[in-house]
C-alpha cells in the first residue's frame, strides 16, 4: 500500500480524533456534574423522584416505542398570528419578520 498524503492526513486526523476523545471520556470521568448537598430527591451522585415509578429499562423504552400510537403528521397547521411587514421601514427601530414560503 502507497503512503500517499491523503492516507496520512488520514491517519492523523484518526490518532488526533482517538487522542481527544480518550482525554474527553477521562475528564468527563473525574469531573463531578453537580456538587450539593444531599437532600430528598439528590442522593449526592444523582438525582431521582422520591414519589415516581422507578427507572426503566432499555427493553421497557424499545416496547413503547413499538406499541405507541403515532399521530399522523398534519398538512397544515393554522396559524394564530400573521404578521405582514411594512413595505418601507422609515427611522431608526428595526422590525425583523419572517415570510413562510408557500408550499
Amino acid at each position: 500500500m502507497k503512503l500517499t498524503r491523503r492516507r496520512l492526513f488520514a491517519g492523523l486526523a484518526a490518532v488526533a480524533a482517538a487522542a481527544g476523545g480518550a482525554g474527553f471520556a477521562l475528564r468527563s470521568a473525574q469531573a463531578r456534574y453537580y456538587d450539593g448537598p444531599v437532600s430528598d430527591h439528590f442522593d449526592g451522585t444523582r438525582f431521582f423522584d422520591p414519589h415516581g415509578a422507578p427507572p426503566k429499562s432499555f427493553l421497557d423504552l424499545a416496547r413503547w416505542l413499538v406499541r405507541k400510537k403515532w399521530n399522523a403528521w398534519p398538512d397544515h397547521v393554522a396559524l394564530a398570528h400573521a404578521d405582514q411587514p411594512p413595505m418601507r421601514v422609515d427611522g431608526r427601530p428595526w422590525r425583523i419578520s419572517y415570510d413562510m414560503p408557500r408550499c
